[in-house]
């Protein structure tokens, strides 16, 4: 990516983990809203793991950037880093905090490759091969995590429990240590997805906090300007105003995980 200008991007919870291998250029972080993990001001990184966080933050870059964006739901990334996801809930850290030091010479591989095809060839076998050596994810909790969002956080954690036949405790500590969240977290940042989700499809503002679960849109309201720093009004319009900026789209093409803010 060359822009010739600078380019920052509001990132709100997707309930996603994030590697970010940078092979050319910088990108720095800084908050935008409340929730998990905050920043010490803006930091800057060559390369970027992030877990899953509540609060939203802005990134950018001086408007040369080249790397490849890897996204995963928190269970794969359990099994890819083989560490308790809670270790990396609402932080951002160098790659090699939990891959290791041969994640540094998969990214000179990535610089000196000759095309985008064979960078994300080298990508797949390095994800295939630590996936394959890493701890399988409990099927319930995967099972649990997915029903989590496919109701968009509404199912009552008491029912999600019951129906994976562990204890109220059990399912708190597995989510903890696969998700990276505990489950009535979780829910809140799937119910956001959603929520966003609804309000890009033009739902309004009453419509959406109804069908999200919320108590009245002032709830709704204040619940959103927490998580991504924006009252919904002020999102969407963002949202539309940088639909035609270049390289706006979503980092995953099914879900709202940004705005391009002008530059």
């Amino acid at each position: 990516m060359a822009l010739g200008r600078q380019r920052e991007r509001l990132e709100v919870p997707t309930g996603l983990v994030t590697l970010v291998l940078i092979f050319d250029g910088t990108l720095w972080l800084r908050n935008a809203s409340g929730g998990s993990g905050q920043l010490p001001g803006q930091r800057e990184f060559s390369s970027v793991l992030g877990g899953l966080s509540t609060g939203a933050r802005i990134g950018g870059h001086d408007g040369r950037l080249s790397g490849v964006d890897v996204t995963l739901e928190p269970w794969a990334a359990f099994t890819l880093l083989g560490v308790p996801m809670h270790e990396l809930s609402g932080r951002l850290v160098e790659p090699e905090t939990a891959l290791g030091p041969p994640v540094r010479g998969l990214t000179e591989r990535l610089a000196a490759s000759t095309g985008w095809g064979e960078r994300f060839a080298l990508i797949d076998s390095y994800l295939l091969d630590r996936m394959a050596a890493g701890p399988a994810p409990c099927p319930r909790l995967v099972w649990a995590w997915r029903e989590l969002g496919r109701t968009g956080g509404l199912i009552p954690i008491n029912t999600l429990a019951e129906r994976t036949g562990r204890g109220w405790r059990q399912l708190d500590y597995r989510f903890r240590e696969q998700i990276g969240l505990a489950p009535k977290t979780a829910a809140r940042v799937l119910r956001l997805r959603h929520a966003l989700s609804l309000l890009g499809e033009g739902l309004g503002l009453a419509r959406t906090a109804v069908n999200c679960g919320f108590s009245d849109q002032s709830h709704f309201c204040r619940e959103i300007k927490v998580m991504t720093g924006r009252t919904p009004g002020r999102f969407v319009a963002d949202r539309s105003a940088s639909a035609t900026f270049p390289m706006a789209a979503d980092r995953v093409s099914d879900r709202t995980t940004s705005v391009v803010l002008a530059s």
